[in-house]
């Protein structure tokens, strides 16, 4: 067996990024950046009124106050997307709408709050300062600057970004089209009764979700029986996929068909089992241009090495700045024992207390055992010399769930 460091790196290294292509704004979004974005022109591109009110020259009113309003002349007005063109002289005020451009000779803005109107007069009970409520020119974005890197995922944010420069169009890399098998003859279907001695197929949801949600396009490929035809006959149609992944057939059993049927179409192994429980027996091939992975059967073996191999593998492919998962320091709220020579991956959730956060299990660990991935924040990892923790003692949780560390 080899360790998870080591394998991680033998899939690395054979993952290679992935074509640019490009595609509407809108169709952007969760894509990542096949280039670096530069500001074709200001934002905002000139300055501008950040409140309803009063375009003023501070100087005319550093008299003003609560008690002690000064009058000025209100010469014009400027509504969004237009402009006053002449220059504000010494008395005059022009009233002004939010996001509307600057007068010339204009230097603050009084919200309309502290105004009083009539006629062509206004009182103004504020005295301002210079640059108060204007939005420069370019203070948001600057023409010519880097704004959103090559490698970056593309969220509501980036898109809003991207609109507010004009690019309706952007480059992203393309995604791996990613098939799923499910296998193993007492699978069956959902939306069927249940048949005496089979179990509902789960793998194929939860390993179609974990790929769309790594920026994968997954081709759920069904549930194919422990037969050596039928398994041919669905990889077959595999062609025009970067990764396959199939589960369950990977073990040591008579009808542990996978890696038999994988070898005869062609499949190059590089490695086959891994010193993590769970997922041991996980293996990983390649296939013409496809990279294989063949991992066990158990529901959280799947997720688990899912995380550990593929996800990182999507990130390279879609060339996204960083691959690896992230990794937290925590306390363990438990003593937890287990035998040498395999590094484990225990599903635990966090807590924060008094800026610290504390690792507890999610239930029984068995790998059979989905629920105990429901709830999990992460990974606690154990090494493979280690014959198990304290409570109280350091762990390194690798985070499934990002989110929690937003609590600190």
């Amino acid at each position: 067996m080899i360790s998870l460091e080591q394998a991680r790196e033998k899939v690395l290294d054979r993952a290679k990024p992935l074509a640019p292509e490009e595609v509407e704004l809108l169709f952007s979004w969760r894509r990542v950046l096949a280039a670096d974005i530069y500001a074709g022109h200001n934002v905002p591109p000139v300055d501008n009124s950040a409140m309803d009110g009063y375009a003023v020259r501070s100087v005319d009113l550093k008299d003003a106050g609560p008690d002690t309003p000064v009058r000025l002349k209100v010469v014009g007005e400027v509504a969004a997307g237009s402009a006053y063109t002449a220059v504000l002289g010494a008395g005059e005020a022009v009233s002004i709408m939010t996001g509307s451009p600057i007068p010339k000779g204009a230097d603050a803005i009084v919200p309309v709050e502290y105004t009083n109107q009539a006629e062509n007069r206004v009182s103004l009970y504020l005295r301002p300062h210079p640059g108060d409520h204007i939005r420069q020119a370019g203070e948001d974005l600057k023409q010519g600057n880097l704004i959103l890197q090559k490698g970056q995922t593309i969220a509501a944010a980036q898109l809003g970004i991207l609109a507010s420069l004009g690019i309706s169009r952007v480059k992203v890399v393309k995604r791996p089209r990613i098939a799923i098998l499910a296998t193993g003859s007492e699978l069956q279907a959902l939306g069927a009764s249940a048949q005496e001695n089979h179990i509902y197929n789960s793998n194929s949801y939860t390993l179609t979700a974990q790929a769309l949600d790594a920026g994968g396009e997954p081709l759920n490929l069904g549930i194919a029986a422990d037969d050596i035809a039928e398994l041919e006959q669905i990889l077959a149609k595999t062609q025009d996929c970067q990764i396959l992944i199939t589960s369950g057939g990977v073990s040591m059993g008579k009808y542990d068909l996978m890696q038999e049927v994988l070898k005869g179409l062609g499949m190059e192994l590089v490695f086959w089992k891994v010193a993590i429980k769970p997922g041991k027996p996980i293996l990983f091939g390649r296939w013409d241009e496809k990279l294989v992975f063949g991992l066990p059967g158990n529901p959280v073996a799947s997720m688990v090495t899912f995380e550990e191999f593929i996800r990182p593998t999507i990130y390279k492919m879609l060339g996204k700045k960083q691959i690896l998962p992230d990794y937290i320091e925590a306390i363990s709220t438990e003593d937890i024992k287990k035998k040498l020579g395999r590094k484990h991956l225990l599903r635990v959730s966090l807590t924060l207390k008094e800026g610290r956060f504390y690792a507890t299990t999610t239930g029984q660990q068995g790998s059979g055992m989905l629920s105990s991935m429901s709830g999990a924040d992460g990974l606690m990892i154990i090494p493979e010399d280690s014959a198990g923790i304290n409570a109280g003692e350091k762990v390194t949780v690798q985070l499934l769930n990002k989110s929690v560390v937003g609590t600190r």
